[in-house]
């Protein structure tokens, strides 16, 4: 028998591999079942991804470079008022202010493949007319040539932070007006004693140590490198309470050349609750002080000169009872030294309000800042009530408490406040009795208006009151309502009541009344929102109105109100050239120019008021 030759095949057999072969189609079908669940876990998870993302409470959308929108989520869709389809493939720069517009774009252009993520808040004008305000956070998508492809973003409305912030701004802005008017210094310090504001008072002081911002308060005030002993900054800081301490006042050269009441208060995060620093008052009582002193060196000349000061004076101890009291406030009260020594000063106070005056004077002693109260009221001998201010100074002598205070009579300021309020209410009353005249020869010129006037009043009031205007911008409203149609006394009678059509230059002048309305009201010294007022009350927020063709917020709201009044009124009293119509086609009217002609919160307060029962009178 011949050999094989090592290595080859046996002819006739086949060789193993359909056996291998098998295994490996095993192995795929095996792989194709385990993809193919895989898909199916994924494409169910995808699903509820997309379920989720789709009724998150948030806005969820993706763009291309260009600012055309290839996804948007429902809760953004609703927010916007347009189906989601729709919004699909259009740009939402449309959607945005010219500003914000511009910041995105600046935003989304600085996105780099290192830095792909930015934040931006963004106006935005919805198709329902309406401004509001979203922030944003956007994700850049880049290739890999560094390229951008797509951005996702997710955002929130925030019109409701922003408006708060903007009132919050207002409000630090009056305050902040307000500080730097104070004739007493005030300066706010970080909880390194580091001065972070000073206003101007506390700026004159130390001119020759400006400027004050970012020095240390030691520095700046005293000429130190280290801390005062017995800082009341310090002390707050520590604490989170309120202190006060008598400090010198230091001239250029380092001299003494004043005193001042020091009291520290602690600046507090209202978001976070936390001491992020110390307000400072300073009060400069360089004269109380050197009075004081000169009655110390002095002795009973400097008694004989504080007896006889212009002004009523007295010294309590820490219960508030009378040490001593000079002449002035003896003459102020009507008692005798001998009769008010001893005595609490309470027992001088009217009854009603000697509980305040004892907690506001316990507050003091214990460091807090108490306002002086301008309704103090003291009681003489003689039963008389009078109107005082009192200015405390608190001295500290180891265990032994003096307040020495200053009292002012101001009863004569009072009553001449008072004449000034009654010259107001006689004023208000004069203008609202010239007001029922010119309203009364408007009626008898114009007959088929009688009362409408008085009407329209009515219902801007219940108007404004739905609003929540103020209480001064209400009344500048009801004077503007009843005045509205004054310049209708240049308009000859026989066009406000002729039946037919007016000829154009006849509509012309009737048209005109508004405008002639404002300067009557100029003419006659009433207030510019009255004549602002009655000149735009023709004007719609379409621009379609006369005489001006002013357009939504360039309208005055006031006059926005008065529109809305005035046509509802209108049209349920019968004139010349037209039957009166019903209260429910008058509303109708109202209800279906409500965001054109006219405005739309407006309107829905005017239906609000109807549908509560209002009626005229």
């Amino acid at each position: 028998m011949t050999e094989r030759t090592s290595g080859s095949p046996e002819k006739g057999r086949l060789p193993s591999r359909p056996r291998e072969t098998e295994k490996i189609i095993s192995d795929l079908e095996n792989t194709i079942a385990e993809q193919k669940a895989l898909v199916e876990v994924l494409s169910s998870a995808y699903q509820r991804y997309r379920d989720v993302v789709e009724h998150l409470p948030v806005f969820v959308c993706s763009f291309s470079p260009d600012g055309t929108l290839t996804y948007v989520n429902e809760s953004l869709a609703a927010y916007v008022g347009v189906p989601a389809e729709k919004l699909r493939g259009s740009c939402f720069y449309s959607f945005l202010s010219p500003e914000s517009g511009k910041k995105t774009a600046e935003a989304i252009a600085s996105l780099t493949v290192d830095n792909p993520v930015c934040v931006v808040e963004e106006e935005v004008l919805l198709p329902d007319g309406t401004r509001r305000w979203l922030q944003w956070i956007d994700r850049a998508v880049f290739d890999e040539k560094g390229a951008l492809v797509s951005c996702h973003s997710v955002g929130r409305d925030i019109s409701d932070i922003k408006k708060a912030q903007a009132e919050c701004a207002q409000e630090r802005d009056l305050f902040m007006t307000l500080v730097s008017s104070l004739r007493d210094g005030v300066n706010i310090l970080d909880g390194t004693l580091t001065i972070t504001y000073a206003n101007p008072t506390q700026e004159s002081w130390y001119a020759h140590a400006m400027p004050l911002v970012g020095k240390k308060c030691y520095e700046a005030f005293q000429g130190r490198k280290t801390p005062c002993e017995n800082c009341p900054a310090l002390t707050t800081l520590a604490t989170g309470k309120a202190a006060s301490e008598t400090v010198v006042r230091r001239g250029p050269d380092g001299s003494i050349v004043g005193w001042l009441d020091l009291r520290t208060y602690p600046l507090v995060d209202s978001a976070t609750g936390k001491m992020t620093g110390v307000v400072k008052h300073v009060r400069d009582i360089t004269n109380e002080r050197r009075a004081a002193e000169l009655l110390a060196q002095n002795g009973k000349e400097m008694r004989k000169l504080w007896q006889e000061a212009p002004i009523a004076y007295h010294i309590l101890d820490e219960h508030g009872t009378i040490l001593d009291v000079n002449r002035k406030e003896q003459e102020l009260l009507g008692y005798a030294r001998e009769e008010m020594v001893g005595r609490p000063i309470f027992d001088f106070v009217l009854p009603e309000q000697r509980k305040d005056a004892r907690q506001r004077f316990a507050e003091k002693l214990r460091g807090k800042h108490v306002p002086p109260s301008r309704d103090r009221i003291y009681v003489t001998k003689d039963g008389r009530h009078i109107f005082v201010s009192i200015r405390d100074t608190i001295e500290r002598n180891g265990t032994t408490v003096r307040v020495r205070s200053q009292m002012t009579d101001v009863t004569r300021e009072r009553a001449l406040e008072e004449d000034l309020r009654r010259s107001q209410r006689a004023l208000r009353e004069m203008v609202e009795g010239m007001a029922k005249a010119i309203i009364r020869i408007l009626e008898l010129r114009d007959p088929y208006t009688a009362g409408h006037q008085r009407r329209v009043t009515q219902l801007c009031g219940a108007i404004a009151r739905r609003l929540s205007l103020p209480e001064r911008r209400t009344e500048i409203l009801r004077l503007a309502a009843s005045l509205h149609d004054i310049g209708k006394i240049y308009v000859p009678a026989e066009l406000l009541s002729r039946p037919g059509i007016l000829l154009p230059q006849e509509r012309l002048l009737v048209n005109h009344h508004a405008e002639l309305g404002k300067h009557i009201i100029i003419d006659v010294g009433l207030p510019a929102e009255v004549a602002t007022i009655i000149a735009q009350h023709h004007e719609r927020m379409d621009g379609s109105g006369y005489p001006a063709e002013l357009q939504g917020e360039d309208i005055v709201l006031e006059a926005r109100i008065l529109a809305v009044a005035d046509v509802t009124e209108a049209m349920q009293s019968h004139r010349p050239y037209r039957p009166a119509h019903s209260l429910n086609e008058a509303l109708d009217e109202i209800r279906s120019q409500a965001g054109v002609r006219y405005d739309r919160e407006v309107v829905e307060a005017c239906l609000a008021v109807f549908s509560e029962g209002f009626v005229f009178t």
